[in-house]
């Protein structure tokens, strides 16, 4: 079976994720690299290479690490089960979590365009179109940390699970009626480093203050 990193497609309505890492400038070279390889194995298991569901090579996720983001996307022939897409962005998402890594992150559907990797191409891997320069765009605008769902697909991320069973995702909104994507463990994750970067990143502290809103809406304290 090939990688998924050796597959090029094109999509005109992919599920695109992409993730900023912030204050990756503090990290070294050698965490870097750490994090590329924590990537590979969190992609393989929530793309099904690893996982209770295996996908097809056509079907495959893809998640490529470009400087201090990572975006992700899903080569299809057919109409993919796109929580695989959104699976792996809250894995992601978790991971850096648990690094102790703030991130902001977006998801949106738009036309991708993505290269084989082919050792005799010189000129290297790219993914670009125009639903992933979108994507960097909403993303560069993000005032919070977390995983933004574009309007576009609030309706179908209202349903959005592990695709190998499990309780659906969660839509969290904030005052600016912007929706984020999270689970019980990845809201654990996200409000511990919410608390610990508060008021020391000004993006974590507007995060904490819509979780507090959360908790305090579900009578949590």
């Amino acid at each position: 079976m090939r990688n998924s990193a050796s597959l090029g497609f094109r999509s005109e309505k992919a599920l695109i994720a992409w993730i900023d890492i912030l204050g990756a400038s503090h990290l070294s070279n050698g965490e870097l690299e750490m994090f590329s390889s924590l990537l590979s194995q969190t992609t393989a298991f929530s793309s099904g290479v690893s996982s209770p569901i295996q996908l097809s090579d056509e079907n495959r996720v893809n998640a490529i690490l470009i400087g201090d983001a990572v975006c992700i996307t899903q080569s299809y022939e057919s109409q993919p089960n796109r929580n695989f897409v959104a699976t792996t962005a809250l894995n992601i998402s978790s991971t850096l979590f648990t690094l102790g890594l703030p991130h902001r992150g977006v998801l949106v559907e738009g036309a991708v365009r993505c290269s084989p990797a082919n050792p005799d191409y010189l000129g290297g891997r790219y993914i670009t179109g125009t639903g992933v320069i979108r994507a960097y765009q909403i993303e560069r605008d993000q005032k919070i940390v977390g995983m933004l769902v574009a309007e576009e697909l609030l309706a179908e991320a209202a349903h959005w699970a592990p695709p190998w069973g499990g309780a659906p995702f969660q839509l969290l909104r904030n005052e600016s009626v912007q929706h984020f994507l999270t689970s019980p463990e990845h809201l654990k994750l996200w409000s511990d480093l919410a608390e610990r970067k508060s008021p020391e990143h000004q993006y974590s502290r507007d995060a904490k203050a819509m979780l507090d809103a959360h908790k305090l809406a579900k009578g949590e304290h």
